[in-house]
């Protein structure tokens, strides 16, 4: 069982680095776009439009995959307030659990919902550069994945870390302080 962890602990950290590497990198890029967009609207050049749809589909990733690293540092909308009070160790973890178990049926409704989306979308071209709409949409279930596998994960760490300095560092560590 320790390996198995070992390995998943190692998988989820090469899954973090190449995630946070892609959105910074989708990050500059659309920085990039837009000012060049800025520029071309200033100047007026008409040959620089196709790029809004660019820009629209890199947004798109960039938001749902850094909307998934949110869930890996447990950055999302939570009560702190509660978790302050509760002063003993299971009545953190029955509190962190009960969170992650509402996280992740939010998200297994929210990953149907953008399946389907993604399905409908099967048909549709993208007006200027006729690319299929999918690519834009497969980030919704893509982060969700990744979303519920960072759930799996902070469920596992809440109820298998029996120490209590072994569990504030993971609350450090998740909460990337």
């Amino acid at each position: 069982m320790r390996n198995f962890f070992l390995f998943l602990s190692k998988a989820e950290k090469s899954i973090f680095r190449i995630l946070v590497m892609f959105v910074s990198f989708l990050a500059v890029l659309l920085l990039i776009l837009i000012t060049c967009q800025i520029i071309a609207r200033y100047f007026n050049l008409r040959f620089l439009t196709p790029p809004d749809e660019i820009i629209k589909l890199i947004f798109a990733w960039m938001l749902f995959l850094g909307a998934s690293l949110l869930v890996r540092d447990f950055s999302h909308l939570r009560i702190d307030m509660l978790e302050n009070i509760l002063n003993r160790l299971w009545m953190r973890k029955v509190y962190y659990v009960f969170i992650n178990l509402l996280v992740l049926l939010f998200l297994f409704f929210m990953f149907q919902s953008s399946w389907k989306t993604f399905v409908m979308a099967a048909g549709r071209l993208s007006p200027m550069l006729q690319l299929p709409q999918r690519y834009w949409y497969i980030s919704l279930p893509a982060s969700n994945i990744l979303m519920i596998f960072y759930t799996i994960i902070n469920i596992c760490k809440a109820i298998f870390i029996k120490e209590e300095k072994r569990w504030e560092k993971s609350i450090v560590e998740i909460n990337g302080e």
